[in-house]
Protein backbone atom coordinates (compact mmCIF):
# COMPACT_ATOMS: atom_id res chain seq x y z
CA UNK A 1 0.00 0.00 0.00
CA UNK A 2 1.58 3.53 -1.03
CA UNK A 3 0.90 5.60 2.02
CA UNK A 4 0.33 9.23 0.65
CA UNK A 5 0.01 12.36 2.60
CA UNK A 6 -3.49 12.64 3.65
CA UNK A 7 -4.85 15.32 1.38
CA UNK A 8 -6.44 17.12 4.06
CA UNK A 9 -2.72 17.63 6.05
CA UNK A 10 -2.63 20.36 2.96
CA UNK A 11 -5.39 22.47 4.44
CA UNK A 12 -4.00 26.17 3.89
CA UNK A 13 -3.74 28.58 6.95
CA UNK A 14 -6.14 30.71 5.32
CA UNK A 15 -8.64 28.11 5.15
CA UNK A 16 -8.28 27.05 8.81
CA UNK A 17 -8.93 30.86 9.72
CA UNK A 18 -12.29 31.29 7.74
CA UNK A 19 -13.28 27.77 8.58
CA UNK A 20 -12.69 29.03 12.51
CA UNK A 21 -14.69 32.54 11.69
CA UNK A 22 -17.34 29.94 10.60
CA UNK A 23 -18.12 29.03 13.89
CA UNK A 24 -20.27 31.47 15.31
CA UNK A 25 -23.33 30.57 13.45
CA UNK A 26 -23.56 27.21 15.83
CA UNK A 27 -26.43 26.86 17.96
CA UNK A 28 -27.26 28.51 21.19
CA UNK A 29 -26.68 26.62 24.56
CA UNK A 30 -29.98 24.91 25.65
CA UNK A 31 -31.91 26.93 28.24
CA UNK A 32 -31.13 25.76 31.92
CA UNK A 33 -27.80 24.36 31.26
CA UNK A 34 -27.00 23.26 34.96
CA UNK A 35 -23.47 24.15 35.57
CA UNK A 36 -21.41 23.08 39.06
CA UNK A 37 -19.42 24.69 41.50
CA UNK A 38 -16.31 22.76 39.24
CA UNK A 39 -17.07 25.02 36.56
CA UNK A 40 -18.55 21.98 34.30
CA UNK A 41 -21.98 21.96 31.99
CA UNK A 42 -24.51 18.63 31.45
CA UNK A 43 -25.73 18.41 28.21
CA UNK A 44 -29.12 16.36 27.69
CA UNK A 45 -30.39 14.46 25.00
CA UNK A 46 -31.68 16.52 21.94
CA UNK A 47 -29.28 19.67 23.43
CA UNK A 48 -26.19 20.59 21.41
CA UNK A 49 -22.89 19.09 22.55
CA UNK A 50 -21.15 22.14 20.44
CA UNK A 51 -23.31 24.88 22.04
CA UNK A 52 -21.81 23.57 25.74
CA UNK A 53 -18.26 23.50 24.71
CA UNK A 54 -19.05 26.86 23.23
CA UNK A 55 -19.75 27.83 26.30
CA UNK A 56 -17.79 25.61 28.87
CA UNK A 57 -15.04 27.71 30.13
CA UNK A 58 -11.61 26.49 29.44
CA UNK A 59 -10.42 23.59 31.15
CA UNK A 60 -13.97 22.94 32.31
CA UNK A 61 -15.51 18.99 31.92
CA UNK A 62 -18.78 18.81 29.52
CA UNK A 63 -20.77 15.82 30.82
CA UNK A 64 -22.73 14.45 27.96
CA UNK A 65 -25.69 12.42 28.60
CA UNK A 66 -26.10 8.62 27.10
CA UNK A 67 -28.08 8.98 23.91
CA UNK A 68 -27.29 9.67 19.85
CA UNK A 69 -26.70 12.90 18.98
CA UNK A 70 -26.35 14.27 15.14
CA UNK A 71 -23.22 16.76 15.37
CA UNK A 72 -20.07 17.10 13.98
CA UNK A 73 -18.03 19.45 16.34
CA UNK A 74 -14.87 21.63 17.05
CA UNK A 75 -13.11 21.57 20.08
CA UNK A 76 -11.33 24.98 19.93
CA UNK A 77 -10.29 25.18 23.67
CA UNK A 78 -8.89 22.57 26.83
CA UNK A 79 -11.53 20.80 28.02
CA UNK A 80 -12.47 17.42 29.58
CA UNK A 81 -15.64 16.01 27.15
CA UNK A 82 -17.15 12.85 29.03
CA UNK A 83 -19.56 11.44 26.92
CA UNK A 84 -19.94 7.37 27.83
CA UNK A 85 -23.56 5.80 26.29
CA UNK A 86 -23.04 8.51 23.56
CA UNK A 87 -23.01 8.26 19.87
CA UNK A 88 -22.20 10.79 17.96
CA UNK A 89 -23.44 10.81 14.27
CA UNK A 90 -23.18 13.38 10.75
CA UNK A 91 -26.31 15.46 10.89
CA UNK A 92 -27.91 16.26 7.51
CA UNK A 93 -26.10 19.09 7.19
CA UNK A 94 -22.59 19.39 7.82
CA UNK A 95 -21.32 22.36 9.83
CA UNK A 96 -18.23 24.33 8.87
CA UNK A 97 -15.09 23.94 10.73
CA UNK A 98 -11.29 23.43 10.49
CA UNK A 99 -11.63 19.66 9.98
CA UNK A 100 -13.90 20.09 7.38
CA UNK A 101 -13.42 20.35 3.19
CA UNK A 102 -14.11 18.56 0.10
CA UNK A 103 -13.37 15.07 1.66
CA UNK A 104 -16.02 15.66 4.56
CA UNK A 105 -15.48 16.42 8.03
CA UNK A 106 -14.23 14.61 11.41
CA UNK A 107 -16.76 13.98 14.14
CA UNK A 108 -15.25 15.49 16.35
CA UNK A 109 -12.07 18.30 15.22
CA UNK A 110 -9.58 19.68 17.57
CA UNK A 111 -8.10 22.83 16.68
CA UNK A 112 -7.14 25.85 18.09
CA UNK A 113 -8.72 29.23 16.97
CA UNK A 114 -6.59 31.19 14.68
CA UNK A 115 -4.70 34.33 15.93
CA UNK A 116 -2.48 35.16 13.17
CA UNK A 117 -3.65 33.63 9.64
CA UNK A 118 -0.17 34.30 8.36
CA UNK A 119 1.41 31.75 11.31
CA UNK A 120 1.75 28.00 12.06
CA UNK A 121 -1.68 27.94 13.63
CA UNK A 122 -0.75 27.35 17.58
CA UNK A 123 -1.24 23.87 19.32
CA UNK A 124 -4.32 23.75 21.50
CA UNK A 125 -3.20 21.90 25.05
CA UNK A 126 -5.18 20.12 27.69
CA UNK A 127 -7.85 18.10 26.09
CA UNK A 128 -9.41 14.79 26.94
CA UNK A 129 -12.27 12.91 25.58
CA UNK A 130 -13.39 9.87 27.45
CA UNK A 131 -15.99 7.35 26.32
CA UNK A 132 -17.41 8.95 23.46
CA UNK A 133 -18.58 6.64 20.54
CA UNK A 134 -17.79 8.44 17.13
CA UNK A 135 -19.42 6.49 13.77
CA UNK A 136 -20.55 7.06 9.88
CA UNK A 137 -18.77 10.59 10.10
CA UNK A 138 -18.12 11.56 6.23
CA UNK A 139 -14.12 11.71 6.76
CA UNK A 140 -11.86 11.05 10.49
CA UNK A 141 -13.94 10.23 13.77
CA UNK A 142 -11.79 12.64 15.35
CA UNK A 143 -9.10 14.86 14.26
CA UNK A 144 -6.29 16.89 15.50
CA UNK A 145 -4.68 19.66 13.88
CA UNK A 146 -2.57 20.38 16.18
CA UNK A 147 -2.98 19.30 19.95
CA UNK A 148 -0.37 18.73 23.10
CA UNK A 149 -1.24 16.50 25.34
CA UNK A 150 -4.38 14.84 23.96
CA UNK A 151 -5.90 12.06 25.51
CA UNK A 152 -8.16 9.64 23.99
CA UNK A 153 -9.72 6.96 25.86
CA UNK A 154 -12.24 4.30 25.98
CA UNK A 155 -13.73 5.39 22.96
CA UNK A 156 -15.53 3.72 19.71
CA UNK A 157 -14.45 4.96 17.01
CA UNK A 158 -15.92 3.14 13.77
CA UNK A 159 -17.45 3.38 9.55
CA UNK A 160 -15.67 6.60 9.42
CA UNK A 161 -15.18 7.63 6.11
CA UNK A 162 -11.71 8.46 7.02
CA UNK A 163 -9.30 7.43 9.64
CA UNK A 164 -10.65 6.50 13.20
CA UNK A 165 -8.10 9.49 14.75
CA UNK A 166 -6.34 11.66 13.27
CA UNK A 167 -3.06 13.88 14.86
CA UNK A 168 -1.45 16.19 13.17
CA UNK A 169 1.92 18.26 14.19
CA UNK A 170 0.68 16.52 17.73
CA UNK A 171 2.96 15.93 20.89
CA UNK A 172 2.31 14.08 24.07
CA UNK A 173 -0.46 12.14 23.36
CA UNK A 174 -2.02 9.30 25.11
CA UNK A 175 -4.41 6.96 23.11
CA UNK A 176 -5.06 4.04 25.26
CA UNK A 177 -8.13 1.46 25.91
CA UNK A 178 -10.27 2.31 22.64
CA UNK A 179 -11.83 -0.05 19.91
CA UNK A 180 -11.18 1.32 16.49
CA UNK A 181 -12.48 -0.61 13.81
CA UNK A 182 -13.82 -0.66 10.38
CA UNK A 183 -12.87 2.85 9.17
CA UNK A 184 -12.01 3.62 5.41
CA UNK A 185 -8.48 5.11 6.46
CA UNK A 186 -6.03 4.29 9.22
CA UNK A 187 -7.22 3.25 12.89
CA UNK A 188 -4.90 5.45 14.15
CA UNK A 189 -2.53 8.36 12.41
CA UNK A 190 0.22 10.52 13.72
CA UNK A 191 1.22 13.07 11.35
CA UNK A 192 4.18 15.15 10.99
CA UNK A 193 4.91 15.12 14.30
CA UNK A 194 8.54 15.54 14.94
CA UNK A 195 9.21 15.00 18.97
CA UNK A 196 5.92 13.64 19.13
CA UNK A 197 6.27 11.40 22.63
CA UNK A 198 3.20 9.93 22.03
CA UNK A 199 1.59 6.97 24.15
CA UNK A 200 -0.51 4.29 22.08
CA UNK A 201 -1.43 0.92 24.37
CA UNK A 202 -4.22 -1.08 24.98
CA UNK A 203 -6.34 -0.39 21.65
CA UNK A 204 -8.17 -3.05 20.15
CA UNK A 205 -7.72 -1.86 16.87
CA UNK A 206 -8.96 -3.76 13.14
CA UNK A 207 -10.58 -3.65 9.79
CA UNK A 208 -8.81 -0.35 8.59
CA UNK A 209 -6.23 0.39 6.45
CA UNK A 210 -3.48 0.64 8.18
CA UNK A 211 -3.60 -0.19 12.11
CA UNK A 212 -1.50 2.22 13.26
CA UNK A 213 0.31 4.81 10.61
CA UNK A 214 3.20 7.01 12.07
CA UNK A 215 3.91 9.10 8.96
CA UNK A 216 6.78 11.52 8.78
CA UNK A 217 6.72 11.44 12.48
CA UNK A 218 8.86 10.18 15.25
CA UNK A 219 8.72 9.50 18.94
CA UNK A 220 5.93 6.78 20.41
CA UNK A 221 5.38 3.86 22.34
CA UNK A 222 3.15 1.40 20.61
CA UNK A 223 2.68 -1.07 23.24
CA UNK A 224 0.00 -3.54 23.80
CA UNK A 225 -2.12 -3.02 21.06
CA UNK A 226 -4.05 -6.07 19.62
CA UNK A 227 -4.01 -4.94 15.74
CA UNK A 228 -5.67 -7.45 13.57
CA UNK A 229 -7.19 -7.73 10.04
CA UNK A 230 -5.80 -4.19 8.37
CA UNK A 231 -4.31 -3.75 5.67
CA UNK A 232 -0.92 -3.11 7.20
CA UNK A 233 -1.07 -3.80 10.91
CA UNK A 234 1.56 -1.09 11.93
CA UNK A 235 3.60 1.72 9.46
CA UNK A 236 6.77 3.97 10.28
CA UNK A 237 6.85 5.71 7.10
CA UNK A 238 9.13 8.65 5.81
CA UNK A 239 7.83 9.93 2.84
CA UNK A 240 9.62 13.22 2.76
CA UNK A 241 8.21 14.79 5.75
CA UNK A 242 11.07 15.08 8.26
CA UNK A 243 11.88 11.44 9.04
CA UNK A 244 9.67 8.74 10.55
CA UNK A 245 10.85 6.72 13.61
CA UNK A 246 11.96 7.04 17.05
CA UNK A 247 9.51 4.71 18.16
CA UNK A 248 8.96 1.39 20.21
CA UNK A 249 6.87 -1.43 19.19
CA UNK A 250 6.81 -3.71 21.81
CA UNK A 251 4.08 -6.57 23.39
CA UNK A 252 1.84 -6.24 20.78
CA UNK A 253 -0.31 -9.23 18.95
CA UNK A 254 -0.64 -7.92 15.30
CA UNK A 255 -2.24 -10.39 13.38
CA UNK A 256 -3.81 -11.06 9.99
CA UNK A 257 -3.70 -7.84 8.98
CA UNK A 258 -4.06 -9.20 4.92
CA UNK A 259 -6.35 -6.71 3.64
CA UNK A 260 -5.14 -5.96 -0.03
CA UNK A 261 -4.79 -1.70 0.16
CA UNK A 262 -4.56 -2.24 -3.62
CA UNK A 263 -3.06 1.19 -4.22
CA UNK A 264 0.31 -0.08 -5.20
CA UNK A 265 3.36 1.49 -5.84
CA UNK A 266 4.85 0.49 -1.94
CA UNK A 267 3.08 -2.33 -0.50
CA UNK A 268 -0.76 -3.42 -0.75
CA UNK A 269 -1.31 -5.00 2.38
CA UNK A 270 -0.71 -8.43 4.44
CA UNK A 271 2.25 -7.00 6.67
CA UNK A 272 2.23 -6.86 10.64
CA UNK A 273 4.61 -4.29 10.97
CA UNK A 274 6.30 -1.74 8.03
CA UNK A 275 9.50 0.07 8.87
CA UNK A 276 9.79 2.25 5.40
CA UNK A 277 12.69 4.46 5.94
CA UNK A 278 12.47 4.16 9.18
CA UNK A 279 15.54 5.36 12.02
CA UNK A 280 15.54 4.78 15.42
CA UNK A 281 12.75 2.20 15.70
CA UNK A 282 12.69 -0.72 17.91
CA UNK A 283 10.20 -3.66 17.44
CA UNK A 284 10.24 -6.37 20.21
CA UNK A 285 8.42 -8.84 22.13
CA UNK A 286 5.57 -8.58 19.55
CA UNK A 287 3.37 -11.63 18.75
CA UNK A 288 3.07 -11.49 14.70
CA UNK A 289 1.30 -14.00 13.16
CA UNK A 290 -0.82 -14.93 9.54
CA UNK A 291 0.59 -12.69 7.18
CA UNK A 292 0.28 -14.41 4.27
CA UNK A 293 -1.71 -12.17 1.75
CA UNK A 294 -0.47 -9.39 -0.97
CA UNK A 295 0.59 -8.72 -4.32
CA UNK A 296 4.02 -6.77 -4.06
CA UNK A 297 7.26 -8.31 -3.38
CA UNK A 298 7.28 -6.78 0.30
CA UNK A 299 3.78 -8.06 1.03
CA UNK A 300 3.00 -10.84 3.11
CA UNK A 301 5.46 -11.08 5.66
CA UNK A 302 5.63 -10.56 9.35
CA UNK A 303 7.83 -6.99 9.63
CA UNK A 304 8.98 -5.65 6.38
CA UNK A 305 12.42 -3.27 6.08
CA UNK A 306 13.27 -1.12 3.08
CA UNK A 307 13.74 1.60 1.51
CA UNK A 308 11.70 4.92 0.63
CA UNK A 309 13.73 6.91 -1.09
CA UNK A 310 11.85 6.50 -4.41
CA UNK A 311 8.65 7.67 -2.21
CA UNK A 312 10.80 10.77 -1.03
CA UNK A 313 12.36 9.63 2.18
CA UNK A 314 15.30 7.50 2.53
CA UNK A 315 16.86 4.09 3.86
CA UNK A 316 16.24 2.28 6.91
CA UNK A 317 18.16 3.40 9.67
CA UNK A 318 19.41 2.26 13.34
CA UNK A 319 16.17 -0.25 13.96
CA UNK A 320 16.18 -3.01 15.49
CA UNK A 321 13.71 -5.82 15.56
CA UNK A 322 14.58 -8.30 17.96
CA UNK A 323 12.98 -11.42 20.28
CA UNK A 324 9.57 -11.40 18.21
CA UNK A 325 7.87 -14.54 17.71
CA UNK A 326 6.50 -14.61 14.35
CA UNK A 327 4.62 -17.18 12.66
CA UNK A 328 2.28 -18.40 9.87
CA UNK A 329 3.49 -15.66 7.98
CA UNK A 330 4.19 -16.23 4.41
CA UNK A 331 8.02 -14.33 5.21
CA UNK A 332 8.72 -13.72 8.12
CA UNK A 333 11.34 -11.14 8.42
CA UNK A 334 11.64 -9.68 5.34
CA UNK A 335 14.53 -6.86 4.70
CA UNK A 336 15.73 -5.65 1.27
CA UNK A 337 19.26 -4.63 2.58
CA UNK A 338 19.51 -1.09 2.65
CA UNK A 339 19.91 0.97 5.19
CA UNK A 340 22.81 0.87 8.16
CA UNK A 341 22.79 -0.32 11.90
CA UNK A 342 19.70 -3.15 11.12
CA UNK A 343 19.84 -5.66 14.22
CA UNK A 344 17.65 -8.80 13.14
CA UNK A 345 19.14 -10.94 15.90
CA UNK A 346 16.80 -13.39 18.43
CA UNK A 347 13.14 -13.66 16.36
CA UNK A 348 11.44 -16.70 16.67
CA UNK A 349 10.29 -17.55 12.98
CA UNK A 350 10.87 -20.07 10.32
CA UNK A 351 11.34 -17.72 6.93
CA UNK A 352 13.05 -14.94 6.10
CA UNK A 353 14.39 -12.74 3.41
CA UNK A 354 17.73 -12.70 3.76
CA UNK A 355 17.73 -16.42 4.71
CA UNK A 356 19.42 -17.45 8.28
CA UNK A 357 18.20 -14.67 10.38
CA UNK A 358 15.48 -16.74 12.11
CA UNK A 359 16.09 -18.42 15.68
CA UNK A 360 13.71 -21.81 16.55
CA UNK A 361 10.28 -21.35 17.46
CA UNK A 362 9.63 -22.51 20.47
CA UNK A 363 6.31 -24.10 21.59
CA UNK A 364 5.94 -21.73 24.89
CA UNK A 365 1.96 -20.93 24.55
CA UNK A 366 2.74 -17.23 23.16
CA UNK A 367 0.62 -17.95 19.52
CA UNK A 368 -2.25 -15.79 19.21
CA UNK A 369 -5.30 -17.21 19.76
Amino acid sequence: MHIPRPPRIAVTVAALAAATLALGALPAVAHDQPKDDHGSVTVHVGESIQAALDAAAPGATVLVEPGAYRENIVISKPVYLSAHGVVLLPPPVLAPGPCADEFGAAGVCIAAPIVDPNAQPPRLAGVTIVGIRVAEATYDGIAALGSEGLVVEETLLDHNGGAGLVMIDSVHATVANNEIGNNAGPGVVLAFSQNAAATITENTIYNNSAGILMADSAGADITENHIHGNCIGVAIADHGGGGAGSAHVTLNVIAHNNRDCGSGGDVSGGIGVLLSGAHDTMVNENVIDGHNAGSSPHDASGVTIKDSTALGGTVPKNNAVVDNRLTDNLTDVNWDGTGTGIDLSGNHCRTSVPGGICTPLINDGDDPT
